[in-house]
């Protein structure tokens, strides 16, 4: 499954991990393995499309940790 983390911007580094909070949407049930698409809010000064990694770990609460694979400059 693929989620998408809509959310401020941060810094991101290929290779680099992070660690994202983010409320779940309908039902969504992120897992270790998921492809992720990182979106920065165009609101809050962000340029949409951002990254992809993987997730390496998810909990109920809306924490994710994840590997970046790629990032857009």
């Amino acid at each position: 499954m693929a989620i998408v983390i809509k959310c401020d911007p941060i810094p991101l580094h290929v290779g680099g991990r992070a660690l994202l909070s983010a409320p779940l949407y309908k039902g969504a049930q992120p897992q270790a393995g998921d492809a992720v698409f990182i979106w920065f809010s165009e609101t809050t000064g962000g340029s949409g499309l951002a990254a992809h990694g993987v997730i390496e770990a998810a909990s109920d609460d809306g924490d994710i940790a994840l590997t970046v694979h790629q990032a857009s400059p």
